[in-house]
């Protein structure tokens, strides 16, 4: 049996919470942060809907960053689904783990001067539109 800490049962709440939300017809104002990412698992197949903050970027990708462990599903590439602004958009997710200089400009784009306290946790993954 696994114990359930109230971070990680408030997280799971508040998750489902704002994925129903952006997947509603009215998102509001949420949906300009937050979009809903879908991919599979890598080993088990299973599909994951989980809501996360974005960015546009300079060079017309989509960037979100996260301190949990699904990223890992993503690593190599992989072709995900997106819930942005409404709309249901395809795309491919890469981790950026390679360019350093990239991860910083695209870190303090989401996270802003707080970057330096985030840099060693979070994970940066930049999406491609199809």
């Amino acid at each position: 049996m696994t114990f359930r800490t109230p971070t990680r049962w408030y997280g799971k709440l508040f998750n489902k919470r704002v994925a129903g939300r952006l997947q509603s017809s009215n998102p509001g104002a949420l949906s300009k942060n937050h979009l809903l990412i879908t991919f599979e698992g890598r080993k088990s197949g299973k599909h994951y809907t989980i809501p996360v903050n974005y960015r546009h970027t300079a060079e017309g990708t989509i960037v979100v960053s996260t301190e949990a462990r699904w990223w890992r599903n993503l690593e190599g590439g992989a072709d995900v689904n997106l819930v942005l602004a409404g709309e249901s958009v395809s795309g491919h997710a890469v981790p950026i783990t390679d360019d350093p200089d990239k991860r910083e400009r695209y870190g303090r784009s989401l996270t802003g001067f707080t970057w330096r306290w985030f840099a060693r946790s979070l994970v940066i993954i930049e999406i491609v539109l199809h």
